[in-house]
Protein backbone atom coordinates (compact mmCIF):
# COMPACT_ATOMS: atom_id res chain seq x y z
CA UNK A 1 0.00 0.00 0.00
CA UNK A 2 1.19 3.25 -0.70
CA UNK A 3 2.35 5.27 2.32
CA UNK A 4 2.32 8.80 0.48
CA UNK A 5 -0.82 10.94 -0.77
CA UNK A 6 -1.88 10.85 -4.28
CA UNK A 7 -0.82 14.25 -5.91
CA UNK A 8 -3.97 13.89 -8.12
CA UNK A 9 -6.04 13.89 -5.45
CA UNK A 10 -6.80 16.99 -3.47
CA UNK A 11 -6.02 17.11 -0.07
CA UNK A 12 -8.51 18.54 2.89
CA UNK A 13 -6.85 21.30 4.67
CA UNK A 14 -8.93 23.27 5.94
CA UNK A 15 -8.16 23.44 9.28
CA UNK A 16 -4.52 23.86 8.41
CA UNK A 17 -5.02 27.06 6.72
CA UNK A 18 -7.66 28.09 9.58
CA UNK A 19 -4.82 27.90 12.17
CA UNK A 20 -2.28 29.78 9.37
CA UNK A 21 -4.64 32.84 8.60
CA UNK A 22 -5.73 33.08 12.61
CA UNK A 23 -1.96 32.82 13.66
CA UNK A 24 -1.41 35.46 11.62
CA UNK A 25 -4.07 38.19 12.52
CA UNK A 26 -2.96 37.21 15.82
CA UNK A 27 0.56 38.18 15.44
CA UNK A 28 -0.13 41.55 14.13
CA UNK A 29 -2.40 42.01 16.55
CA UNK A 30 -5.87 43.05 15.19
CA UNK A 31 -7.13 40.77 16.96
CA UNK A 32 -5.41 38.80 19.82
CA UNK A 33 -8.15 36.78 20.64
CA UNK A 34 -6.79 33.83 17.20
CA UNK A 35 -3.67 33.33 18.83
CA UNK A 36 -4.98 30.80 21.14
CA UNK A 37 -7.98 29.68 18.62
CA UNK A 38 -4.65 28.97 16.15
CA UNK A 39 -3.28 27.20 18.66
CA UNK A 40 -5.79 24.51 18.78
CA UNK A 41 -7.05 24.42 15.24
CA UNK A 42 -3.40 24.14 14.57
CA UNK A 43 -2.60 20.86 16.74
CA UNK A 44 -6.44 19.45 16.03
CA UNK A 45 -4.83 19.89 11.56
CA UNK A 46 -1.64 18.04 12.56
CA UNK A 47 -3.39 14.88 14.64
CA UNK A 48 -5.57 14.58 11.33
CA UNK A 49 -2.52 14.75 9.51
CA UNK A 50 -1.04 12.22 11.60
CA UNK A 51 -3.79 9.78 11.79
CA UNK A 52 -5.00 9.86 8.09
CA UNK A 53 -1.48 11.63 5.77
CA UNK A 54 -3.80 10.29 2.93
CA UNK A 55 -7.02 12.48 3.31
CA UNK A 56 -5.44 15.48 5.09
CA UNK A 57 -3.05 17.45 4.41
CA UNK A 58 -1.06 20.74 5.32
CA UNK A 59 0.92 19.41 8.33
CA UNK A 60 3.54 22.58 7.56
CA UNK A 61 0.76 25.12 7.66
CA UNK A 62 -0.47 24.11 11.18
CA UNK A 63 3.24 24.29 12.25
CA UNK A 64 3.21 27.44 11.28
CA UNK A 65 -0.66 28.41 12.78
CA UNK A 66 0.50 26.93 15.99
CA UNK A 67 4.15 28.83 16.29
CA UNK A 68 2.35 32.44 14.75
CA UNK A 69 -0.47 31.97 17.22
CA UNK A 70 1.64 30.91 19.96
CA UNK A 71 3.89 34.33 19.34
CA UNK A 72 0.22 36.20 19.45
CA UNK A 73 -0.77 34.69 22.63
CA UNK A 74 2.32 35.74 24.25
CA UNK A 75 2.60 39.04 22.92
CA UNK A 76 -0.96 39.43 24.37
CA UNK A 77 -0.57 37.92 27.36
CA UNK A 78 2.48 40.58 27.59
CA UNK A 79 0.28 43.55 26.38
CA UNK A 80 -2.24 42.34 29.16
CA UNK A 81 0.57 42.64 32.15
CA UNK A 82 1.80 46.02 31.03
CA UNK A 83 -2.01 47.49 30.91
CA UNK A 84 -2.20 46.13 34.41
CA UNK A 85 1.17 47.16 35.59
CA UNK A 86 0.14 51.05 33.98
CA UNK A 87 -3.09 51.56 35.26
CA UNK A 88 -2.10 49.80 38.68
CA UNK A 89 0.56 52.61 38.98
CA UNK A 90 -1.70 55.17 37.90
CA UNK A 91 -4.45 54.05 40.52
CA UNK A 92 -1.50 53.97 43.42
CA UNK A 93 -0.45 57.02 42.48
CA UNK A 94 -3.90 59.06 42.19
CA UNK A 95 -4.98 57.13 45.56
CA UNK A 96 -1.72 58.48 47.23
CA UNK A 97 -2.15 62.05 46.24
Amino acid sequence: MNQYPNPNRQLNQTLAIVSLVLGIVGLIGCAGLTGPVALITGFMARKKVSQNPMEYGGDGMALAGIITGAVGTVILLLVILYMIFVFGVIGISILNS
